[in-house]
């Protein structure tokens, strides 16, 4: 297997394992092993802006940018899909942003600008 196909088939084990436990087990006990997740956010975030620049260098050397746009784009529609499950739960985020007028997702905006504004140029400039 490749480096790609190792990363696909990680997701595919979570996944299969996150849905497993909530389905057999109950919602509460995959909260209980994700719980400490949420505690440590300013680490959990380094962990996984690492992860993501790790993945990133070996994706972006394989696909080009509007590729993996395309594929993001898809990711985000299905991950909706799973938000719209619980709009209480999106109104209260929608709050928390707002009151923080978002600076706890910089990180996050910056990335989802650079790679939009990559896509942008590589489409209509070059």
């Amino acid at each position: 297997m490749n480096t790609l196909e190792i990363l696909a088939v990680i997701l595919a084990v979570i996944v299969l394992v996150k849905i497993g436990v909530v389905m057999v087990v109950g919602p509460r006990k995959w909260i209980g092993f994700a719980g400490p997740v949420y505690k440590y956010t300013k680490i959990a975030m380094v962990v996984v802006a690492v992860l993501a620049l790790w993945m990133g260098y070996y994706i972006f050397r394989t696909f080009t940018v509007v590729e993996v746009g395309a594929v993001a784009f898809f990711v985000v529609l299905v991950m909706w899909l799973n938000f719209l499950a619980y709009p209480a739960m999106i109104g209260k985020m929608k709050e928390a942003a707002l009151e923080r007028n978002v600076r706890s997702a910089w990180l996050s905006i910056i990335i989802w600008v650079a790679f939009s504004v990559w896509i942008l140029w590589a489409v209509f400039v070059g």
